[in-house]
């Protein structure tokens, strides 16, 4: 939800795009690579597959994230409205039109420096947090689950991560320095 309480439905487009066609292709490989790495599920292989997941999946898979999300967060879809009303300014003014047409077509996401400043702020305490929730999740899936089925039940586990991560990602722009 937004500050007045209205349900935002380009978000949950944005979020859903990541999980469709970023995360869920590299959970994919993730657990088929872990597989083949340490294919057995032993209690020693099973903490080595955490820990890896821990050190390398984690902060690489939210680092996408959070550099995604606020880039992507400022796409806003030009009204039908807005179109009608620059008919008429194009009629009485083309260099305000020509100025609105590149407004309405700039991606308006934040800037590299601010995406590393909220990476800088953001990454560390999140991934500090996943320790928290994380190791009983790949625990189950890495002991219990079969490989082709481990995408799955990571999936489940991160439907309640997402809602923490979009928590995160909401916050407000980090100031570069």
């Amino acid at each position: 939800m937004d500050p007045n309480g209205t349900w935002d439905p380009i978000r949950t487009l944005r979020i859903a795009g990541f999980g469709l066609f970023m995360l869920g292709p590299s959970q994919h490989y993730w657990f088929n690579f872990v597989a083949r790495v340490l294919p057995n599920r032993d209690l020693i292989s099973t903490l080595k597959k955490m820990a890896m997941g821990q050190l390398v999946y984690a902060p690489v898979i939210n680092g996408i994230f959070f550099s995604y999300n606020a880039a992507a967060q400022g796409f806003v879809l030009w009204p039908r409205k807005i179109e009608l009303n620059a008919a008429v300014i194009l009629l009485k003014n083309r260099t305000l039109m020509h100025m609105l047409v590149m407004q309405s077509k700039i991606f308006l996401g934040e800037n590299g420096n601010e995406i590393a400043a909220r990476l800088k702020r953001d990454l560390i305490p999140t991934l500090l947090n996943g320790l928290m929730y994380w190791p009983l999740c790949d625990f189950l899936t890495y002991r219990v689950v079969p490989v082709h089925l481990q995408p799955l039940m990571n999936s489940s586990c991160a439907f309640l991560w997402s809602i923490y991560l979009t928590y995160m990602a909401s916050l407000e722009k980090a100031i570069p320095t």
